[in-house]
């Protein structure tokens, strides 16, 4: 069979040939040289939705096409098809799935790090969402490169670091769709550094959390803290702003709190439950699904009626208050 060199196609019709492959065997290409990895981005890599699971050391291109660090300890249980170089690394591979690959290292962290990082330069799109439900060492890392690249990012967690890491985050990044943070060690006088803009914000070891800060999350769709520091006379205030129209987009409102109890007073209602804790409403707001139970209307001044609900503390649970926009 004859052969075919495809670098020596003027890089229009190279462009035409890249687009039809899917990024598994556009990475696979791009081992061949150097000559072809620097061709890759011509198939529109740039639009690539890239997103990091530092939980589960998974690059994911499309919600689809996974990129999987796993520990070499587990490589008897797949066969090994190869090496694959990312950089100055070089890794047994297992390709045993359509989209899923997988990369054996020895020491997981800084080698996801290794793998995230050169396929970032490879396709050269901006990272699309960053995901971490607990510490790693990597994260200030990955999270900083980031940083370097881009200025907004779809979906962040901030799990780990300092005041001065969060700060940095916050004001190098701006979230646009879902933020979550959960760092425990921050200042007792932390102040978040910017407004927050996302559509879905939510916080846990929240005592830095004012009244201001959320009446100023005027973009927010799904708002939900956790631990507050906020008293009944805060809520109070919050849903008087509420009620005017303050938080035009707002849809989904969890707070809780060791601070509140059942003598607050929110607008014009008798009672801060409903009778029956059977009667559930649910909505998908944010690709997520939010739910209210035995709830009592509460309407706005422009007529818009959601449903409110006051949950008092019990045994190690502390109080929270909902609202959901049905």
């Amino acid at each position: 069979m004859q052969q075919f060199n495809v670098l020596n196609l003027p890089s229009v019709a190279l462009r035409e040939v890249w687009r039809c492959l899917n990024p598994f065997e556009l990475f696979e290409i791009s081992q061949c040289s150097k000559r072809c990895l620097e061709t890759i981005a011509l198939a529109g890599t740039r639009k690539f939705k890239f997103e990091l699971d530092i939980n589960q050391f998974i690059v994911s291109i499309n919600n689809s096409w996974n990129f999987i660090v796993k520990d070499h300890r587990n490589i008897q249980e797949h066969t090994v098809e190869g090496n694959r170089k990312f950089g100055s690394h070089s890794f047994a591979v297992s390709i045993e799935q359509p989209t899923k690959i997988r990369f054996f290292s020895g020491n997981l962290e800084s080698d996801f790090l290794a793998v995230f990082l050169h396929l970032s330069g490879l396709f050269k799109c901006p990272t699309h969402s960053v995901f971490a439900c607990f510490p790693r060492d990597i994260y200030m890392s990955a999270i900083k490169y980031v940083c370097s690249q881009q200025k907004t990012i779809s979906n962040l967690d901030i799990m780990i670091g300092s005041d001065k890491d969060v700060d940095f985050i916050l004001n190098n990044l701006e979230v646009t769709e879902s933020l979550r943070i959960a760092v425990d060690k921050l200042p007792v006088n932390y102040v978040l550094p910017c407004q927050i803009v996302c559509k879905s914000f939510r916080t846990f070891f929240s005592f830095f959390i004012t009244l201001d800060d959320i009446l100023s999350m005027k973009e927010s769709v799904d708002i939900q803290i956790h631990s507050s520091s906020l008293t009944n006379q805060d809520i109070e205030v919050l849903f008087q702003h509420w009620i005017s129209g303050n938080l035009p987009k707002l849809e989904y409102l969890h707070i809780d709190g060791e601070k509140f109890t059942k003598n607050m007073k929110i607008g014009d209602l008798k009672t801060l439950w409903g009778p029956s804790r059977r009667v559930i409403v649910r909505k998908i707001i944010c690709g997520e699904n939010r739910a209210v139970y035995a709830a009592v209307p509460l309407q706005r001044n422009d007529g818009i009626v959601a449903m409110f609900h006051f949950e008092p503390a019990q045994d190690d649970s502390p109080a929270f208050i909902s609202l959901l926009l049905p």
